[in-house]
C-alpha cells in the first residue's frame, strides 16, 4: 500500500518552479516519505540551527518524529476483529409466568435475541406482554423481544406490541441517550405504520435528537401531527427540524416542498477571514508550511502537517480549522469541517461544502462508473472510506469502495487482485450496485441498503415491512448501520448533485 493515499500525482514527479522555496518544500516532502538519506537527514537539522540559514519548513524539521508516527499510523491496514461467540440467555417461562426475569434484566441483547429467536411465535409473545408490564426495568429484554417479533412481521400484525416494547426500552435507557432516542423512534415508527398518528405523536414528543445529523424523530413527529390533523404543530416541527439539524437527510426532504431553499445560505461565495491564529500563535508556522507544501501539490505532507495541527491544537478559531482542513487530505476535510459548521453555520460557503463533499480519483470513478452517476458511486465512497483507497474495516472490508475479498472473489472468479487499486475497487463497486438496482426495481434506497447489509437481507426486509412509503422504509430498516447507512448515502448524493451538478432533488425518495 501507499502512503499517498489521497493523492493522484506521484510527488517525485512535480517538477515545480525550480525556486529555492520549492526546493525546501520538496525536500521536507520528502523527509516525511523517508526518501531522505540519515546524512541528508542530520544535515537539514544542522541547517536549521544554523542562524544564517532561513527554512519556512524548520518548525517542521523539529516536529519530524511526530509527524512520522503519523505517516506510520496512515499506512497501516487494521486488522479484522474476530466475532465473539454469543452463548444464549436462559429462558425460564412455565405455566404462562416468566421464572428468571431478573437474570434476564442482566443479559447482553445479543444473548437474548439468540433465546427470542429459538422459541415458538406464540411462546416470544407471552413472554412479550410480561416483560411489557415489568415494573423493574426489563433493560434489553423487551428491546431484544420487540425486535424479534419483528422478525414474524406482517403477519402477526403486532405493531402497537412492539411499540409498547420499544417505549419500555426507552424508559429504561435513562443514561443511553442515543439508544432512548432510537427506542422511541421506532415506536413511533410502528404506530404510524398503523396509522395511529395521535399515539405516535405522543411517542415522538419525548425525544430528544442528539445526533446533529440525526433528524429522523422530528420528521416523523411532523408527520404524525399532519395526518392526525394538527398542521400548525406540523409546520412548526418542520421549521424546528430545518433550523437543528440543516445537514441531515430528513431535512432534505423536509426542504423540498418549500418555496424558498433553505440551503441557500451554505451556498453563498465567502472567503475565509482569518487563515492565522491570535489565539494560539504558536500553530501559524504550522500552517505556512502546509500552504507551502498545498500549493507546490505536495498534499501528502501538507495533510500530514494539518493532522498533527487539529490532533495538538483543540481551541483553534472556527475559521482557522476551515483554512486547514482546505488544506488536509480529504478524509480530514470530511471530519473536521461538520464540527465548525454544526456550532457556526454562518462560516459556511459553497467552497467549504465542496471541501466537505471533495471529489479525489474523479476523474478514476469517470473512467469505472459502469454507467452509473459517478456521483453516486463518490457518495458511497465518502461513507465506506472517506476516500482512503488503503481502508481495511473491522469486517476486512478493503479499499476506497470497501469491497470484501470473498466478493471479490466471487466476481472475478480470483482472489489475487489488489483491491486497494481505486480502479478495481471502483469497477467492483458500480457493477455490485448495478446487479442491486437490477434486483430491485431500480429502488435507490434498496440498493444502496444492500451495498451495505446484503441482497438477502433487503428482501427480507422488503417482505417484513409491506410499506408504500419509501422513506418509511428506509426508516424501518432493523440493522441501525444499514439504516443510517441508507440515509447518509442518500444525503451526501444529493450534496455532491447539489454542488457540482442539476437536479439534486431527483436522488431523494418521495414521501406519499
Amino acid at each position: 500500500m501507499t502512503t499517498d493515499f489521497f493523492s493522484d500525482r506521484p510527488p517525485d514527479s512535480i517538477s515545480g518552479d525550480g525556486s529555492v522555496l520549492f526546493q525546501q518544500a520538496q525536500q521536507f516532502d520528502r523527509l516525511l516519505r523517508s526518501k531522505l538519506s540519515i546524512d541528508e537527514v542530520e544535515q537539514l537539522k544542522k541547517d536549521c540551527h544554523h542562524t544564517g540559514k532561513t527554512n519556512p519548513f524548520c518548525p517542521g524539521i523539529s516536529k519530524v518524529r511526530s509527524f512520522l508516527k503519523i505517516v506510520d499510523q496512515k499506512s497501516k491496514a487494521s486488522r479484522p476483529s474476530s466475532p465473539k461467540e454469543i452463548t444464549p440467555a436462559e429462558l425460564q417461562f412455565k405455566n404462562g409466568q416468566l421464572l428468571n426475569s431478573a437474570k434476564l434484566r442482566k443479559s447482553s441483547i445479543e444473548s437474548l435475541l439468540k433465546t427470542f429467536s429459538s422459541i415458538s411465535e406464540t411462546e416470544l409473545v407471552a413472554v412479550s406482554q410480561l416483560l411489557k408490564k415489568e415494573t423493574k426495568c426489563p433493560n434489553h429484554a423487551v428491546v431484544a423481544a420487540a425486535a424479534t417479533l419483528e422478525d414474524y412481521l406482517p403477519d402477526n400484525n403486532q405493531q402497537e406490541l412492539i411499540a409498547d416494547l420499544y417505549l419500555q426500552g426507552a424508559k429504561c435507557a435513562r443514561r443511553e441517550l442515543v439508544d432512548k432516542e432510537h427506542y422511541l423512534t421506532r415506536a413511533g415508527l410502528f404506530l404510524i405504520w398503523k396509522k395511529n398518528y395521535k399515539k405516535a405523536v405522543s411517542f415522538l414528543k419525548k425525544v430528544n435528537p442528539m445526533d446533529a445529523f440525526s433528524g429522523r424523530a422530528l420528521y416523523w413527529l411532523a408527520i404524525a401531527q399532519r395526518e392526525s390533523g394538527d398542521r400548525n404543530a406540523s409546520e412548526l416541527t418542520f421549521t424546528r427540524l430545518l433550523a437543528r439539524h440543516p445537514l441531515a437527510f430528513h431535512s432534505l426532504l423536509a426542504s423540498q416542498p418549500l418555496s424558498s431553499d433553505p440551503l441557500a445560505n451554505w451556498l453563498v461565495d465567502r472567503k475565509i477571514d482569518k487563515t492565522r491564529s491570535t489565539r494560539s500563535p504558536s500553530v501559524n508556522p504550522f500552517v505556512s508550511e502546509a500552504e507551502i507544501l498545498k500549493r507546490y501539490g505536495f498534499d501528502f505532507s501538507a495533510s500530514i502537517i494539518t493532522d498533527w495541527v487539529f490532533d495538538n491544537f483543540s481551541h483553534l478559531e472556527g475559521d482557522l480549522r476551515l483554512h486547514l482542513a482546505s488544506l488536509s487530505s480529504p478524509p480530514t476535510a470530511i471530519v473536521q469541517i461538520p464540527g465548525v459548521l454544526i456550532s457556526q453555520p454562518h462560516l459556511s460557503s459553497k467552497a467549504v461544502m465542496q471541501w466537505m463533499f471533495p471529489r479525489p480519483f474523479y476523474e478514476v470513478f469517470l473512467r469505472n462508473n459502469r454507467g452509473l452517476d459517478p456521483y453516486l458511486l463518490l457518495a458511497i465512497a465518502r461513507k465506506e472510506s472517506r476516500f482512503n483507497p488503503n481502508a481495511v474495516s473491522s469486517a476486512n472490508a478493503q479499499g476506497l469502495m470497501q469491497i470484501n475479498p470473498q466478493t471479490a472473489q466471487k466476481m472475478l472468479g480470483s482472489d489475487s487482485e489488489n483491491l486497494f487499486d481505486p480502479s478495481l475497487s471502483i469497477s467492483l463497486a458500480a457493477r455490485h450496485l448495478n446487479e442491486d438496482l437490477s434486483r430491485f426495481d431500480n429502488r435507490l434506497s434498496h440498493a444502496i441498503a444492500a451495498y451495505n447489509a446484503g441482497e438477502e437481507a433487503v428482501s427480507s426486509w422488503v417482505k417484513r415491512y409491506p410499506v408504500s412509503d419509501p422513506v418509511l422504509f428506509i426508516d424501518l430498516i432493523p440493522y441501525r448501520e444499514t439504516r443510517d447507512y441508507t440515509t447518509y448515502v442518500l444525503g451526501y448524493y444529493y450534496w455532491y448533485r447539489k454542488l457540482y451538478s442539476d437536479h439534486p432533488e431527483e436522488v431523494l425518495p418521495k414521501n406519499v
